[in-house]
């Protein structure tokens, strides 16, 4: 894939994301996705089904998803590979307040995400989400 092939794809599956929309999301993803989050927090995920149950799962646990705002700070794109640093910051479950730094390196193939890894202080995590 071209730089600008891996960008787009990308920018469509974090719209996707961010709306909700999961028939976008599975067209935007390899059947064998897989997310690397932190290893000190989640292990490893593989095949899209799995992902987002995952992540869907984590996410719902976690963070009152009514609370979270997320913004990208920047995006780097050289072929298949998609940086992106967001911070984000929400209430967890616990009721704290929670805000955080990512890093996501997403690659791409063939017009669709194949591996989301997930860098994070994940000290931070933690310390704020699970106490």
């Amino acid at each position: 894939m071209t730089t600008e092939e891996s960008r787009e794809t990308v920018l469509g599956f974090l719209a996707a994301q961010g709306r909700g929309d999961a028939e976008a999301m599975r067209r935007l993803t390899a059947d064998d996705l897989r997310w690397e989050p932190p290893g000190s927090v989640f292990a490893p995920v593989q095949g899209r089904e799995a992902v987002f149950e995952a992540m869907a799962k984590a996410g719902a646990e976690n963070f009152d998803l009514s609370t979270m705002e997320v913004e990208v700070d920047g995006i780097v794109a050289e072929g298949d590979k998609v940086v992106l640093l967001q911070r984000m910051k929400c209430r967890t479950t616990r009721g704290t307040d929670y805000s955080n730094v990512y890093c996501w390196v997403y690659t791409c193939a063939d017009g669709r995400v194949v591996r989301m890894q997930e860098f994070t202080d994940s000290q931070r995590f933690r310390d704020l989400v699970i106490g």
